[in-house]
């Protein structure tokens, strides 16, 4: 007798693998080695730069008066920085003058500058 023909199953067409470079198996953790942990980080502050020194300069007498740093910059008598100013004065007539030697200005020093605006003269006391 003969057999039957049997019928086999036919196999799926395999895909190619994609060209490239290999793709690297997922590492296996090693049980001897701990992970790394980030350690928390503080946040660190750049100093403050320390207050400039200051000194007062104060007028006495109706006038009005500027203070002219060595750098040419302007500014009311008061707390003022550290430095050596030339000093202007307006009188309520409209007289000006400058005093003929800077005035230094050290730290916590008061330096009093006295009006007469008759004789339309300052000068420091």
């Amino acid at each position: 007798p003969v057999a039957a023909p049997v019928a086999l199953p036919v196999a799926e067409p395999v895909a190619a693998a994609p060209e490239g470079p290999p793709v690297a198996e997922p590492a296996v953790a090693d049980p001897e080695v701990q992970p790394a942990v980030a350690e928390e980080s503080a946040i660190v502050e750049a100093p403050k730069p320390a207050p400039s020194p200051r000194g007062r300069v104060s007028v006495e007498g109706p006038v009005t008066a500027t203070l002219i740093s060595d750098r040419g910059r302007r500014q009311r008598p008061g707390r003022v920085p550290t430095g050596t100013y030339q000093l202007e004065f307006s009188f309520e007539g409209g007289d000006t003058m400058t005093l003929p030697t800077p005035i230094t200005v050290t730290a916590n020093q008061t330096v009093t500058v006295v009006c007469d605006p008759i004789a339309a003269l300052c000068r420091v006391r």
